[in-house]
């Protein structure tokens, strides 16, 4: 399997469990905005690592 097709199956889980844990906590709009900066944080991520895997690979 890709990585990237390991990497979003990963942060699916771990996005749905952010939602779950502040639903119960705080709310639905608190679990909406932490789940938004859980996905933007990695994406970002994503986009580190592709440059970082990119850059050491040979011309």
């Amino acid at each position: 399997m890709s990585f990237t097709f390991l990497y979003v199956a990963f942060t699916l889980l771990a996005l749905l469990i952010i939602f779950g844990v502040s639903l119960k906590i705080k709310g639905l709009k608190f679990a909406f905005i932490t789940t938004g900066i859980a996905f933007v944080f990695s994406a970002l991520l994503l986009i580190v690592t592709i440059y970082a895997i990119v850059s050491v690979m040979p011309n």
